[in-house]
C-alpha cells in the first residue's frame, strides 16, 4: 500500500524525512493538506483531502496523520478512518522495537526510539526522535512523545497527552488524558487528567483548559 501524511508543518517535513528512508521507494508517498494551494510537497504530489478521497482509493493506501496537537490528530485520525481509509506506521530503520510490544495503527515510531517489550502504544500515536519507552509502559492514543522523552518502566501515559522534549517521566507512575508535560520536566508523581506539569521535579501549574499547547505568536 502507498502512504499519505496528513499535514505539511514541522512534522510533516520531519515525516517527510522519515517517510522516504523507511519506504526506500517501495512505495508512493502523497502529503494531504487542506490550507496550501501547492500541488506537490518536497517531490511528493500533494492534495486536499476531498481531491485525495476523489483520486486515491483506500484499498491502496494508509494515512498517517503529522500535527503535533494531540486534540488535532484526533479529529483528523477520525476524518480519515470515517472516509474508509486506514491508518498506517512508519518506523525508522533505527528504530528498536522488541517483538513483544504492542503498536497501535497510526503510530510512527522516528529514529534511534527504544521500546522495550510489553509496552503498549494506543493508535495515531508518534514517538520522535530518540524516545525511549521501557517495559509494561502504556501510551494512549493521540499522544505526541517528543525528543528524548525518557520513561520509566510500568508507567502509564492517557491519551491525548503531548511530552516535551527531553521530559523524564519515573517508573511506576501514571499521567492523566489530555495532559501536557513541559520540556525538561522530571515527572516523579502521578498526576490526574489535564494536567500541565512543569520543572524538576515537576509540578501541577495549571489545568489544561483545551488550549492548543503551540499557540500562534
Amino acid at each position: 500500500m502507498d502512504i499519505a501524511i496528513y499535514g505539511t508543518g514541522g512534522l510533516g517535513k520531519e515525516m517527510a524525512f522519515l517517510a522516504e528512508e523507511a519506504v526506500n521507494g517501495s512505495k508512493n508517498i502523497i502529503f494531504i493538506d487542506d490550507t496550501k494551494d501547492e500541488d506537490s510537497f518536497f517531490g511528493h504530489p500533494m492534495y486536499t483531502f476531498e481531491k485525495f478521497c476523489e483520486k486515491i482509493s483506500p484499498e491502496n493506501c494508509q494515512v498517517v496523520i503529522a500535527l503535533g496537537e494531540p486534540a488535532l490528530r484526533a479529529m483528523l485520525a477520525e476524518r480519515v478512518t470515517a472516509a474508509g481509509y486506514p491508518l498506517g506506521n512508519i518506523a525508522a530503520r533505527s528504530a528498536n522495537i522488541s517483538k513483544h510490544a504492542v503498536i497501535g495503527a497510526g503510530v510512527v515510531i522516528f529514529h534511534n526510539c527504544i521500546i522495550m517489550p510489553d509496552v503498549v502504544i494506543g493508535e495515531n500515536t508518534v514517538l520522535q526522535t530518540s524516545t525511549t519507552l521501557t517495559h509494561d509502559d502504556h501510551v494512549g492514543k493521540n499522544s505526541v512523545l517528543s525528543h528524548k522523552t525518557t520513561v520509566g518502566g510500568s508507567t502509564v501515559i492517557g491519551q491525548n497527552s503531548f511530552i516535551g522534549m527531553g521530559a523524564v517521566l519515573r517508573d511506576h507512575i501514571s499521567i492523566g488524558n489530555s495532559s501536557i508535560v513541559g520540556m525538561g520536566a522530571v515527572v516523579t508523581k502521578s498526576f490526574p487528567d489535564n494536567s500541565v506539569l512543569v520543572g524538576a521535579p515537576a509540578e501541577l501549574i495549571r489545568q489544561n483548559d483545551n488550549s492548543p499547547v503551540f499557540k500562534k505568536k
